[in-house]
């Protein structure tokens, strides 16, 4: 899928980025006219089971488990959809699992004050303080329902001075409204005769 009919489908809402995602492996010029037709304006566990209908290869190699659903798990599993910022079960489990085995090691090195990266306590703070929701409101006064895969935003750009430690400079952004503010911040970026247009408001599904 090109990304010009990528943009046009985010701009309309008829597909959300998460969407996009689980398309992008499988969708090609070959085969779009049949696929797209079945998966605009769907969920996303609606685009996998049209996926694994159209490639049953898909499923070929795949373990299933079963657990029982209690209130505590189900909390906790929503909290780690949130701080996660991940809508797809499998990744979510997979970031879960990572983060609970993977060995902690000492810092070595010392974090420059200025510096792009923003510290994960501070990112932390932002995505709770933002409800764990792109922040970006269209001039209609409607806000992004966006929340799988934020990204941390500098208000004040770190090219320009913005700082990465000040968390009142730290705001949550879905990928395609920090791009919009990319392109508005640094407008010799693109090519002059496209001029940047905020994506609509994208609806989470």
């Amino acid at each position: 899928m090109g990304k010009k009919k990528q943009k046009a489908l985010l701009e309309n809402g008829e597909l959300s980025l998460t969407a996009i995602s689980a398309l992008a492996p499988y969708l090609e010029i070959g085969n779009a006219k049949e696929i797209l037709p079945q998966v605009v304006n769907k969920s996303v566990k609606a685009i996998e089971k049209v996926l694994d209908k159209k490639f049953p290869e898909r499923t070929k190699k795949r373990e299933f488990f079963t657990v029982e659903m209690t209130d505590e798990l189900r909390v906790l599993l929503e909290n780690a959809r949130r701080i996660g910022s991940e809508k797809d079960p499998l990744r979510l489990l997979i970031k879960m699992a990572t983060h609970f085995v993977r060995e902690k090691r000492p810092r070595a090195c010392v974090v420059k004050r200025h510096t792009r990266y923003v510290p994960k306590a501070i990112s932390k703070e932002v995505r709770e303080r933002d409800g764990y929701q792109c922040t970006f409101v269209s001039p209609k006064g409607i806000r992004c329902s966006q929340t799988a895969h934020l990204q941390d935003d500098h208000v004040q750009p770190w090219a320009l001075g913005g700082s990465s430690h000040d968390k009142g400079n730290i705001r949550s952004l879905c990928r395609a409204h920090n791009l919009f503010k990319a392109r508005q911040d640094f407008p010799r970026w693109q090519r002059p005769d496209t001029p940047p247009k905020a994506p609509d408001v994208i609806a989470n599904r």
